[in-house]
């Protein structure tokens, strides 16, 4: 009999947990159709926002392509340059005059662009420069090489529209290099370091003659790029030496820059700085804020795009409050008016 109402009890327990159970189901099935309901409703956002993003930065027709708005990361020219038109004329009057300079800022402040910039206006008054970046250069004959190939480079003429043959420009070295021409036509230089350790600064000299001659009544321009380095080349840098050079040379400017401030101060600044003396300094500082929002809504319009002053204004004022750089306004000026939705 016990076990009968035992079991009697256990059946009535069961049929009391049956409608709980059931109704934690439901509630269990409720949750997921919800959750996928919204995982779709966050698919269908982010399709319209892929689909929007590919239209401004990809092909908006059959066989056109539209360009990204903005470039950054690598120098830049027109039409993705910011103007920088203060700058600018400061650093092509100096060029054209002879005067040498020194151009400073932090990484990613547009120096090298603003550079390139100013030796294309040079050039098309009839100016000759050669930009030579020493930024791999690990030793005085490595150095010697770049600037060397720097010149050759530029006085064989760009686009293949030779200015001098590479046998007329090798004649007027005192040491020849090691001259090899690859499948695309590139001319490549090379100095035996043994055999060259101790005349690398003839190779210099001799570099910037063929530059200066090449100019003939025009002006000349070296540009020296990440000139830190000359201060860890040889047990006490190599700077002195640059100093001489441009104490010799005449009717020719050196525009030596660089991104790392403390070095190039300890280059340029004091009574003892090896290059103490040699040239006017021209810092970038960031880009005011009037311009990049001019700029900003300029570039935008590539892209089919309006962004208003208040808006860029913005954009400009953010990145500038947590010390972000060109690069970072522009990428949020693009996307203030595609952000990805919530989901």
């Amino acid at each position: 009999m016990a076990q009968v109402l035992d079991r009697e009890k256990l059946d009535d327990i069961l049929d009391a947990l049956h409608p709980a159970s059931e109704s934690r189901h439901d509630a269990q099935v409720t949750r997921a159709d919800t959750a996928r309901k919204r995982l779709a409703d966050c698919d269908r956002r982010l399709a319209r926002y892929r689909a929007a993003l590919v239209n401004s930065l990809g092909t908006s027709q059959p066989g056109h392509v539209r360009s990204a708005p903005y470039r950054f990361g690598v120098p830049i020219e027109p039409p993705w340059f910011c103007d920088r038109e203060a700058e600018l004329d400061v650093l092509t009057a100096r060029m054209r005059s002879g005067i040498h300079l020194f151009v400073l800022s932090p990484r990613r402040y547009g120096k090298t662009s603003l550079i390139r910039r100013a030796m294309d206006v040079v050039e098309a008054d009839g100016g000759r420069c050669a930009y030579a970046n020493l930024l791999f250069a690990t030793s005085e004959t490595e150095l010697a090489t770049t600037i060397l190939q720097t010149v050759v480079h530029d006085l064989l003429g760009r686009a293949g529209r030779a200015r001098q043959s590479l046998e007329t420009i090798l004649r007027q070295l005192r040491i020849t290099p090691k001259a090899s021409v690859g499948a695309d036509g590139s001319v490549s230089l090379g100095l035996d370091a043994s055999a060259f350790a101790s005349s690398w600064l003839d190779v210099v000299h001799d570099a910037v003659g063929l530059l200066q001659r090449s100019a003939k009544k025009h002006p000349a321009v070296l540009v020296l790029d990440e000139l830190q380095v000359v201060a860890t080349i040889g047990r006490k840098g190599v700077g002195r030496a640059f100093k001489a050079l441009a104490d010799e040379v005449t009717n020719m400017g050196i525009v030596f820059s660089g991104w790392h401030l403390a070095v190039m101060e300890k280059l340029a600044k004091g009574a003892d700085a090896p290059l103490h003396g040699m040239g006017e300094r021209l810092v970038l500082d960031v880009v005011p804020e009037e311009p990049m929002v001019a700029y900003l809504q300029r570039r935008d319009r590539v892209t089919g795009k309006r962004l208003d002053k208040a808006t860029g204004r913005l954009v400009y004022r953010s990145a500038d409050a947590q010390r972000l750089r060109g690069a970072t306004v522009a990428r949020r000026a693009h996307t203030t008016s595609a952000s990805v939705p919530a989901c």
